[in-house]
């Protein structure tokens, strides 16, 4: 049988706050089930992830993380683009300036 893991360890192993593994759950970017209201993880499946994560492979999005905790997709085709300046307008909007 296959490992399974709970939220907090995979936040452990990404290292990460769990409310990011949430934010990941929600837009559906972390492979995941769930058992009643928990969540729970197939090792197998996040390893699995990781390494296409890590090898671009396909077309998966591009998670970027702003400094107030606004999480943005970009798709890998448009990473290349600058993503400086669309933090930087996200921020001046959020000022209002």
């Amino acid at each position: 049988m296959d490992t399974v893991l709970t939220l907090g360890e995979v936040a452990h192993l990404l290292k990460v706050h769990p409310s990011t593994i949430y934010r990941l759950l929600k837009q559906g970017l972390i492979p995941a089930f769930r058992i009643g209201a928990d969540w729970r993880f197939n090792q197998d499946s996040l390893e699995r992830w990781i390494r296409e994560a890590e090898a671009g492979v396909g077309q998966h999005p591009v998670l970027v993380l702003s400094s107030h905790n606004t999480a943005e997709l970009i798709s890998e085709t448009g990473a290349s683009q600058d993503i400086a300046s669309r933090l930087k307008s996200r921020t001046r909007s959020r000022r209002g300036v």
